[in-house]
């Protein structure tokens, strides 16, 4: 019997296999309201058949039914992208008519399969195994089949004639997953599965505590980061980098890159995560950025420029800042000098001196006229955003949210 909350609208994803159809089945029986969502990859010659018989099964019990036909071809990291597909077609389905939650029909085996696998592959996991409940492309995603094993599911449908396929290239040793279920669970029993179970639970309790410990203090702080042990100092860099980047993975080697970043004694350093997304040590802190510029901006006349990045009303300060026209907005670019009375200075000396973070120095605008920089508008780490402010930087207040 299931427990989920029956004033729920649920879209259940389903394959045609045992699990899916075994919880298609109790979703109907229990009087749940709910759709199902399926994916036909083409990928083996059943696949046809599988989506054939789902619609004839569907259509008998008048259960709504979205499929999606994949003509995409996967070249490269097949699980990866088959379910990049998948998600993204459940998503746009979840969203156009209002469901609540995603059911995914994930069992006790493949929570047991993927905590060996995470094991494995030495990953630093904020839940080991499969969480029974998540936030996916903003979709609620609950599993609630994660108690239950395969073999009980089969046996089941075999004894109510619900129908099913196997999929055979399950079967094959071709993936690690795959190695892992055949090789290893397959040969396991009733006993050795629990004690499996057991130790998830136990991870998950000592997981609990550090994840407890680093939620109750500042882990942009360098200053905490430090008093970390290196087990603790991994989650915490985890936590910081998938609050933006949600599927990074922190090998060892880069942590103990970041430790010594930590420790050195320069005040800016970036470090290229993916997807011109750095981790940046910005003084004493630590920060996930993407790094962005802007094309220059040529201006004729005094105006108002309200543009993504930033904002500047010309009309009310351009005049006491000593500006001439046609002028050119522009980011900074290496070897720039500005004149500050008999003086001239580098600019970056002068970010650096302001103590201005990485990733505004490519955002932060120059104005030059006739091939010189005439203004440079000063950086203030303590800047107040006020309705009498006439220029700052967007971003720069986006990122602190």
């Amino acid at each position: 019997m299931l427990n989920l909350d029956k004033n729920k609208k649920y879209l259940l994803a389903c394959s045609y296999g045992p699990d899916s159809m075994y919880l298609l089945e109790l979703l109907r029986k229990e009087g749940y309201k709910f759709a199902v969502a399926h994916v036909n990859y083409h990928f083996r010659k059943e696949s046809d058949e599988e989506e054939k018989a789902l619609r004839e099964y569907c259509y008998k019990y008048n259960i709504g039914l979205y499929v999606y036909s994949n003509d995409q071809a996967i070249v490269s990291n097949l699980e990866e992208e088959a379910r990049e597909i998948r998600y993204k077609f459940f998503k746009t389905v979840y969203d156009r008519n209002g469901f609540d939650v995603l059911l995914v029909a994930h069992h006790k085996d493949d929570n047991l399969e993927t905590y060996l696998l995470q094991k494995q592959r030495k990953n630093l996991p904020l839940f080991y195994g499969i969480n029974p409940e998540t936030v996916i492309n903003e979709m609620v995603v609950i599993r609630p089949l994660l108690d239950i094993y395969k073999e009980d599911i089969i046996k089941y449908n075999k004894d109510n004639n619900i129908p099913y396929s196997i999929d055979v290239t399950n079967l094959e040793n071709v993936f690690l997953r795959n190695r892992i279920r055949n090789q290893l669970l397959k040969y396991s029993n009733h006993y050795q599965k629990e004690k499996i179970a057991s130790e998830i639970i136990k991870e998950n309790e000592r997981l609990d505590i550090i994840k407890c410990k680093l939620n109750e203090h500042d882990i942009n702080s360098i200053k905490f980061l430090l008093t970390l042990t290196n087990e603790e100092l991994a989650y915490g860099l985890t936590m910081l980098i998938r609050k933006v980047l949600p599927d990074y993975e922190c090998s060892s080697r880069f942590i103990s890159e970041i430790k010594k970043v930590c420790q050195s004694k320069k005040s800016n350093v970036l470090i290229p995560l993916k997807d011109d997304y750095f981790l940046c040590k910005e003084y004493d802190v630590l920060s996930i950025r993407k790094l962005e510029t802007f094309e220059p901006i040529k201006v004729d006349s005094p105006t108002l420029i309200d543009n993504d990045l930033f904002y500047f009303d010309l009309e009310k300060r351009g005049e006491d800042k000593g500006l001439k026209y046609p002028l050119t907005i522009r980011p900074y670019v290496k070897g720039d000098t500005y004149k500050i009375k008999d003086y001239e200075v580098q600019v970056n000396r002068l970010f650096i001196d302001w103590k201005m973070p990485m990733y505004l120095r490519k955002l932060w605008p120059l104005f030059e006229y006739d091939g010189k920089i005439i203004y440079i508008p000063r950086y203030q780490s303590d800047f107040e955003l006020k309705n009498d402010k006439y220029f700052y930087v967007k971003c720069r207040f986006a990122l602190k949210k």
